[in-house]
């Protein structure tokens, strides 16, 4: 008894030993490796420790991983990103993990809820990074060094093709943050899936229930939204940008709620789990931002449908 006591008070300990060690494996291996699972070793630990634990684990991981960023021989310029990625990390691990160990009546949080707080969060962080950094760029000598690189024989044989492909670059790089954005939640829902797969077969109890075929968006999200496309037609070109960005991001909620409101269809015909991802990533691949603005306008329909419903059962 004794001795589960002193294995209690040091789990934090262990914990933040065992993330400070992962993540600064994933520093000696090819970028590529910190990019896709660095919320792993976080989401691992948040999610099978209590609150009180996870915090401590996070913050002494922190501390250890930048005291190691400190004696390495990195610029510092290097050193603050990775420091400032770290930080945010274990920020956004936290409160994703804590969300969905938070119990309502004794049943935990939908994880329709729960990720669109977590985009709120990103869409947030996105609009300081836009307002002090992205937006007081000049990008003109950028499409211009691409343009003398890439483009000149281009200019020279098709002017037409020429036309259409700055066009795509500059809306490209207007939308740029977004892009990272989207990217970013779409890696924290992989690790998570791979967080909880992980913590399975090693038989550790997962403080949650995860449950992709009930995925409700909040109503909130129908209500911020809304604004985001009247800012976005009625704004000036630099605010258009931004609103432009944020629109982006956050539609994400809506395009993942519009995938899984499909599959589930698609399941419902019993066909092959491979077949399914074939047939999805087929339809991205000839399709691209057509098929997600499909899925955007599924999911948008079916939040507007539970709206409409709730409201008038309810009389309103």
């Amino acid at each position: 008894m004794l001795l589960y006591e002193k294995e209690k008070r040091y789990l934090p300990l262990y914990c933040s030993l065992l993330i400070s060690t992962v993540t600064i494996i994933f520093f000696k291996l090819p970028s590529q490796f910190f990019f896709l699972f660095s919320f792993l070793p976080w989401l691992l630990i948040g999610l099978s420790t209590s609150n009180k634990n996870t915090i401590i684990s996070y913050l002494i991981s922190q501390i250890i991983i930048i005291a190691f960023l400190n004696f390495n021989n990195n610029s510092e310029t290097v050193n603050d990103i990775i420091i400032l990625n770290i930080v945010l990390i274990g920020f956004l691990s936290f409160v994703i993990t804590t969300s969905l160990k938070t119990q309502t009546n004794g049943k935990y949080l939908n994880i329709g809820n729960i990720l669109s707080i977590y985009l709120i969060l990103i869409t947030f962080f996105l609009f300081i990074f836009l307002i002090f950094f992205y937006l007081q760029i000049d990008f003109d000598p950028i499409v211009q060094k691409i343009q003398d690189l890439f483009l000149k024989d281009i200019q020279k044989q098709d002017i037409g093709l020429y036309n259409s492909l700055i066009s795509i670059l500059e809306f490209s790089l207007k939308i740029f943050p977004a892009i990272n954005s989207i990217i970013f939640f779409i890696i924290t829902i992989i690790n998570l899936s791979l967080s909880i797969k992980i913590l399975n077969k090693l038989n550790i109890k997962v403080n949650t229930e995860v449950n992709y075929s009930i995925f409700l968006v909040p109503k909130y999200c129908f209500y911020l939204i809304c604004p985001l496309f009247f800012l976005v037609i009625f704004s000036s070109e630099n605010q258009q940008i931004l609103f432009i960005n944020l629109l982006v991001t956050f539609s994400t909620i809506y395009v993942v709620s519009g995938y899984l409101i499909i599959y589930r269809k698609i399941n419902k015909l019993n066909i092959n789990i491979f077949i399914n991802f074939l047939l999805f990533f087929l339809l991205f691949i000839f399709f691209s931002y057509l098929l997600l603005i499909f899925l955007f306008l599924v999911g948008l329909i079916d939040q507007i449908k539970l709206i409409l419903y709730k409201n008038k059962f309810s009389g309103e």
